[in-house]
């Protein structure tokens, strides 16, 4: 009789862990938008003495003191709003604010970009 070699089938399981973002991926989406709103407004509050100083004294015809006011003004109400802020997005939800922020933001360097005279600025 022949010795017949029994056959072996192996097979391997493999598993596969495919991580499901739960928001559906979206989330880069905000994180791209958050980077543009923080560079934009923070960029404005931060660079206004170096960049911004200069030439709106030629501009307005002002001297640099007063305008240092205006960064003065929008530093002060930033922190000041932002307890205020946090309010609203324990009530709303951080996107929908988000969006109203940017929006808010947009809206007032938009504003400010056309305004021509230091009250109306400082009023903004």
């Amino acid at each position: 009789m022949k010795n017949v070699g029994a056959n072996r089938i192996t097979s391997t399981v493999q598993e596969v862990n495919v991580i499901i973002p739960p928001d559906g991926g979206y989330a880069w989406v905000i994180l791209v938008a958050a980077l543009f709103s923080n560079i934009v407004v923070d960029g404005i509050a931060f660079s206004f003495g170096t960049s911004l100083l200069p030439s709106l004294s030629q501009e307005l015809n002002l001297p640099a003191s007063k305008l240092a006011v205006i960064n003065s003004v929008q530093l002060g109400t930033y922190y000041l709003f932002g307890p205020i802020a946090c309010a609203i997005i324990n009530h709303y939800g951080f996107r929908a604010v988000g969006v109203c922020g940017c929006v808010i933001a947009f809206s007032g360097i938009f504003v400010a970009s056309h305004i021509a005279s230091f009250p109306a600025i400082l009023a903004l």
